[in-house]
């Protein structure tokens, strides 16, 4: 009975690693840049002067260990952000607004043809899920 209830125990537990570390979805991107906004009940509101981190993703670790920092800015008065000069590959981008930490998984493949910074709303909707909403023409 001792046995039984052990290997149950061992299952269980191995179990629960397997999903705290299960892969989140990745919103794939070819450029680092956008606006930080928040939805309203009026609209949007533009996110002013607001610290946003870049760290590298890895499958088998959470966001956001601090030697995987690749960089911060910080967004401007209309919520504008842009990283320049990174790497492919995965990351979180993680902002801090609202008095809250929002992180969104994000694949990077940059492209010769990639979008304007402004078709990229990074957005933190009315129910505090941080998602990127992007326009096409």
């Amino acid at each position: 009975m001792t046995r039984v209830v052990l290997a149950m125990g061992t299952v269980f537990l191995c179990s629960c690693c397997v999903l705290a570390h299960a892969p989140e979805s990745s919103t794939k991107v070819d450029r680092l840049c956008g606006y930080l906004v928040t939805e309203t009940q009026a609209g949007r509101d533009s996110i002013a002067q607001e610290k946003i981190v870049l760290y590298r993703r890895k499958a088998t670790i959470d966001c956001c260990v601090v030697q995987d920092r690749v960089a911060e800015v910080q967004t401007k008065k209309d919520g504008k952000f842009e990283f320049k000069h990174i790497p492919a590959g995965a990351y979180w981008l993680v902002a801090f607004a609202e008095e809250k930490e929002h992180r969104i998984a994000i694949d990077f493949a940059p492209t010769k043809d990639a979008q304007d910074c402004t078709w990229n709303l990074y957005t933190i909707d009315k129910d505090g899920q941080f998602v990127l909403k992007t326009y096409l023409t």
